[in-house]
């Protein structure tokens, strides 16, 4: 019996091909590599098809759906009627994540059930990571304490 992995994590891919490896690399170099790697295909024109089929080629939690171009939502609910992990995490196609995100996210869902996880974020334009600023934004709190 094949178990089923504990992270589907979905990227809805549209003309990503500048950013799509950076992002995949990202993603399946977490220190929690109990996951699959979906990601939709909506009817890229560039070149992110065969940035996916490169990285499904070496490395077997990468699936690929295509489908004709019909939005990120409806790419999202793709991935998730395809989905077999516990958790679903969904990212864009440009986003790059902490090599530890998964596995914090993971634990902070397992000790608090029946809470969602969320976490702040950065932007940075023109691959400068380092001037990458970290936004907290004011609707973000700690569910543990809105619950009190």
């Amino acid at each position: 019996m094949i178990q089923s992995p504990s992270i589907s994590v979905i990227i809805p891919v549209y003309n990503a091909e500048a950013y799509l490896a950076q992002t995949l690399i990202s993603v399946l170099d977490q220190t929690h590599v109990d996951l699959e790697v979906i990601c939709v295909d909506d009817g890229s024109t560039d070149g992110s098809a065969a940035v996916l089929s490169d990285f499904a080629a070496k490395d077997a939690r990468v699936r690929i759906l295509s489908i004709p171009n019909s939005g990120q939502s409806a790419a999202s609910n793709r991935g998730l009627a395809v989905a077999t992990g516990a958790y679903v995490k969904f990212i864009d196609a440009d986003d790059v994540i902490a090599p530890d995100h998964l596995e914090h996210q993971l634990k902070a869902i397992r000790d608090f059930p029946g809470h969602l996880a969320s976490c702040k974020w950065a932007s940075f334009y023109n691959g400068d990571i380092a001037g990458a600023c970290i936004r907290p934004e004011s609707v973000w709190q700690d569910m543990v304490l809105m619950a009190n």
